[in-house]
């Protein structure tokens, strides 16, 4: 294959790695390999599983990246007799820029809420229709017989396309890096491979003898 048929080829690439990123539909079944596990949030040395469904693109299960807004369903399992028997409430939060405070009055931040009720099966579906892309933390609130309170923070986005395209976008790069390095290896081996004319080899000459013998330049044909 010649050089430029070559650096053709690595371009064509490079066109099929900015097409895949606009397609909606890759971005989804990327959410799918690499989403096919639960996630986890701990609440002492409890486990409470989530998972994400979005049914009205896919019937994939999704993680902590959602990939867009619209109606979205979280699942969550608690094994834990404890949990169970404690009810339980959900507030979905847009991540503020600060440290979340505790006792703080989450009004203006809450995006949905579930209020608080026991779930003896140990299994909680949360229905919910994002209208905004957006990073958000679900907070997950147990109240035990005391009063005492506990409570799990999982964080996760959605409907943000860069997120989820990283890998691509990283790829992308890669190879337009590739490409640079290619071109300008094969421009410096084409010229350094290329036969010089007598009269291009006798100006070069020339040029690197110094002013000073412009005379004996001359007399050896070398004057201007």
């Amino acid at each position: 294959m010649s050089n430029r048929g070559a650096a053709l080829a690595l371009f064509a690439v490079f066109l099929a790695f900015l097409a895949a990123a606009e397609s909606p539909a890759l971005a989804v079944s990327m959410d799918k390999s690499s989403r096919t596990k639960e996630c986890a949030a701990m609440i002492g040395v409890e486990t409470i599983h989530i998972a994400a469904y979005q049914p009205e693109i896919s019937f994939d299960k999704f993680c902590d990246d959602l990939p867009v807004t619209g109606k979205t369903v979280l699942a969550l399992d608690f094994d834990a007799p404890s949990l169970r028997d404690s009810p339980v409430e959900i507030r979905i939060v847009k991540e503020p820029m600060t440290r979340l405070a505790a006792r703080g009055d989450l009004d203006p931040l809450t995006e949905a809420y579930l209020a608080p009720r026991t779930y003896p099966n140990g299994t909680l579906y949360f229905e919910h229709d994002f209208k905004e892309s957006g990073q958000f933390i679900a907070l997950i609130t147990f109240t035990q017989l005391s009063g005492e309170t506990r409570m799990a923070q999982f964080k996760f986005s959605v409907g943000q396309p860069l997120h989820r395209l990283a890998p691509l976008i990283v790829g992308g790069a890669l190879i337009a890096a590739a490409l640079l390095f290619y071109w300008r290896h094969t421009q410096a081996k084409d010229r350094n491979q290329r036969p010089q004319s007598g009269s291009e080899s006798h100006r070069r000459k020339c040029h690197s003898a110094l002013p000073d013998f412009r005379t004996a330049a001359s007399q050896s044909g070398c004057a201007s």
